[in-house]
């Protein structure tokens, strides 16, 4: 399954087994879960997992898959190649199949969000037009640590996605979370970001509030000559109603 020939050998071996070759083959790749491990973080070892999953035969296989990967889910996850084995579980199988994986990520999303590949799957999870429990449960925490989100090289990201999301009741929690905090955010190269985003969300809806809140901070000055700060304010001027030239000398 990793070897860089073998893996397509063994791939089309897979597509041809039969119920009771399969069960063969799903006990031999669980039995050691170390090996299964190696298997899912390397690149041909990735895709020989995915067309296992593609071939398995039945319900009793699938769960039974579902729980070994539950096990391993966290390592995976934060894994370029290992995530896409778990994202490929969410794409082939239906929701409660796939509630075990699902409930170990909602127990563990803050470790996650920390990293790229984790931060990209649960941005594909939340995209989902089926919201399911465990999924509301990694945006309750999101809402709950928006400002410490903000201020990380993937979370800022996550954050900007649901602020994507146009839900007024998501843009309002965010929101609960930060303000006060603006002067803070503009000046940091990731949650600068989300400030921006904030500004332009709902056709520019909460940008007065922000933009308000920034300029009767005492430390206006320092986020004029922030370059981070700075780049806030030029968004600022796109989305505010207050007279530009006022906004323009600041930022200039």
């Amino acid at each position: 399954m990793t070897h860089r020939l073998g893996s397509y050998v063994i791939q089309k071996l897979f597509e041809v087994c039969n119920e009771e070759q399969m069960n063969h083959l799903v006990s031999s790749i669980t039995g050691n879960v170390s090996l299964l491990m190696s298997a899912c973080l390397n690149p041909q070892g990735s895709e020989s997992m995915k067309k296992v999953l593609e071939c398995l035969k039945t319900r009793k296989q699938i769960c039974y898959m579902m729980v070994v990967f539950s096990y391993l889910t966290v390592p995976l996850v934060n894994n370029q190649f290992g995530s896409l084995v778990i994202g490929h579980c969410f794409h082939i199988f239906p929701a409660e199949d796939t509630e075990p994986i699902l409930k170990v990520i909602a127990d563990n999303c803050l470790e996650i969000i920390d990293n790229e590949s984790g931060s990209c799957l649960l941005q594909d999870l939340l995209s989902k037009d089926s919201i399911r429990g465990s999924v509301r449960r990694i945006l309750a925490v999101i809402m709950e640590d928006a400002y410490r989100m903000s201020e990380k090289q993937f979370g800022n990201i996550l954050v900007q996605h649901v602020i994507g999301f146009e839900r007024a009741c998501l843009i309002e929690d965010i929101l609960a979370q930060v303000t006060g905090a603006f002067a803070i955010l503009s000046r940091d190269k990731y949650a600068s970001n989300v400030v921006k985003k904030l500004m332009e969300a709902s056709n520019h809806k909460y940008s007065p509030q922000i933009i308000d809140e920034i300029i009767k901070s005492p430390k206006l000055l320092s986020i004029v000559v922030d370059p981070y700060g700075n780049s806030v304010l030029q968004t600022a001027k796109k989305c505010s109603k207050v007279p530009r030239t006022v906004l323009y000398l600041q930022s200039s």
